[in-house]
This record gives C-alpha cells, sequence and structure tokens, in this order.
C-alpha cells in the first residue's frame, strides 16, 4: 500500500461506525483495520486505565435517606434538601437524662449537647426568691378547731405581740390568705414558722401548712390541699424558734393572680409531736419563686 500523507486526507468531521481505522496490532507485530463502532465500543470508562468504580456511580442508584426527625433527602441525581420534622415524632416527657442538641455561643456557636435536666437548672437558676412575713395578727382562728388567740406581754420589759396557742391534745388551726404573684414560678412556695412556749413543756412541735386556690367563680367552700410540715424542737422558754423550711406546698391548680387561702396547723396527733403543752405561734415566713416576667395590667 502506498504512503499516505495524513495532512492531505480530508476531516470527516462525524465518522461512520462502519469507518475504518488502520491499526497496529500489538499481540502480532502487523498493520490491521478496524472500524470505528468497534473501537467505540472498547473505550468505556470501565475498560480505562486508572478506572475506579467508586468514581463512577449511577447517581439514581444511591440515596440520601432522611433518618429520625428528618424529612426529605432522594437520589443524588439532584440536589436534596433535609429537614428537621418535629410535627411528625410522638410527644414524650422528658426525662432528665434525656438529651438536645445546641450551639455553643461560647465556643464559635459550635453544636454540642445538653442534658434535659442541666436546660431544668437554668430555668430555676433564674427564678427571684421574694419572702414576705406574715403575723400571727393577720391571721384569724378556725371557726372548728381553732387555736386560741393570745395578747401577749413579756414579764420584765413589756414586749407585745400578738400570737395564737395551738394545744398538744388536737389538731388545731388558724387561717389567712393572699393572692399569688403575676410572675409566680408555679411551683415554690415554702413556710418557715416563728414560735414559743407558753411557759411550760418541752420537746417538738410538728408545724404544718395548707392551701386552698380559687381563681375567679370559683367555689369557695372547697378542700383543702395536702399540708406541707416542718418538725422544731423547743429550745428555751421565752426565746423565739424559728424552724427550717417545710418542703414545697402542694399547688395543684395554682394559678399566678389567685387568691390563695392558707391553713396553719398544729399537727398534734404526729407522732413526731411530742411537745406536751401548748405552742405558741407568732407568725411566718412565706418563700415565693417569682420569674420577674408580670404584665402591666
Amino acid at each position: 500500500m502506498a504512503d499516505v500523507k495524513i495532512t492531505d486526507l480530508s476531516a470527516i468531521v462525524t465518522p461512520d461506525s462502519a469507518d475504518v481505522f488502520i491499526i497496529d496490532d500489538v499481540n502480532v507485530p502487523q498493520s490491521k483495520k478496524i472500524t470505528f463502532g468497534n473501537v467505540e465500543a472498547s473505550l468505556t470508562i470501565a475498560n480505562m486505565s486508572d478506572y475506579d468504580a467508586n468514581d463512577n456511580i449511577d447517581h439514581t442508584a444511591v440515596s440520601v435517606l432522611a433518618g429520625d426527625g428528618l424529612s426529605g433527602g432522594g437520589t443524588i441525581a439532584a440536589t436534596r434538601t433535609l429537614n428537621v420534622d418535629i410535627n411528625s415524632q410522638s410527644s414524650v416527657t422528658a426525662a432528665s437524662g434525656d438529651e438536645l442538641m445546641i450551639a455553643d455561643v461560647s465556643d464559635s456557636n459550635n453544636i454540642k449537647k445538653v442534658t434535659a435536666s442541666s436546660i431544668a437548672a437554668l430555668s430555676t437558676a433564674n427564678v427571684i426568691y421574694e419572702t414576705q412575713y406574715i403575723d400571727a395578727g393577720a391571721m384569724k382562728e378556725s371557726g372548728t378547731s381553732g387555736a386560741a388567740i393570745a395578747d401577749v406581754e413579756t414579764t420584765t420589759n413589756k414586749v407585745n405581740y400578738d400570737a395564737f396557742d395551738f394545744d398538744a391534745a388536737s389538731d388545731e388551726y388558724v387561717q389567712f390568705k393572699m393572692t399569688l404573684p403575676e410572675d409566680w414560678d408555679g411551683t415554690n412556695i415554702k413556710a418557715k414558722f416563728h414560735w414559743t412556749d407558753t411557759g411550760s413543756g418541752s420537746g417538738d412541735v410538728v408545724w404544718g401548712i395548707q392551701s386552698l386556690p380559687l381563681a375567679n367563680d370559683d367555689a369557695i367552700d372547697a378542700a383543702w390541699l395536702a399540708a406541707a410540715t416542718v418538725t422544731d424542737t423547743l429550745i428555751a422558754s421565752g426565746d423565739l424558734h424559728t424552724t427550717s423550711a417545710t418542703s414545697d406546698l402542694t399547688m395543684t391548680g395554682h394559678a399566678s393572680g389567685d387568691v390563695v387561702f392558707f391553713r396553719v396547723l398544729r399537727d398534734a396527733d404526729n407522732g413526731s409531736d411530742t411537745f406536751s403543752a401548748d405552742a405558741r405561734l407568732i407568725g411566718l415566713t412565706m418563700q415565693v419563686g417569682r420569674t420577674t416576667n408580670a404584665s402591666e395590667w
């Protein structure tokens, strides 16, 4: 075959599959021919050197899946968006060990996890506690099983104060009422009792306090809630005694702004009440948790 100068040949823009190439067959050292169609068929990407199947994937066969709490996703043949989908999740009461994700503003907004108990602690940390003293003179003896009114003047220095004497043999009561602050935190109300003896007796006194919340159109003649109690020991006759704080009062049904009736009692038939004479109540101090979020009327 005569030599052919390639630059003298006319160009074909689109070869036909039947067009013929001349190739040098490395397996048999001689020139041979091959059609363009055969060359094209052999030049698949999978036959190329350095081919990596992981670099050449059918995008319709790979999907991004939405896990728990997410929606969206799909094959990677298109751009996909994953959305946080809170509405499709079931409701649950959080336990202290449950975890949440947060952006930590103190660490360049890096995503971190916190426990539900640490979130609750933030709420508690923001509570402002207010104390209020209620004197015995602001209380009223109960019509049934009421404590005895005492108008006291001390012997030497003539110190005068109002008080109520509570019997050692049976439970007796006095009452007062107040409104809860509009920014009450909804949980925290405790009490400490200020008391003394009537000149005799020894042992421990069990003091208690109950509540009855009333909103607009509530019946006044309703049941008292469970009492919160505290036990205190007489130290010396004629001394002022202040108890430790009760636990939080039972506040079921209470709401900020309610008028709340309170009933103070001596739990005389409690086995822990061993004081053998009348116990004299001078007053009490209440502690109320507030959120400082009261709204203007």
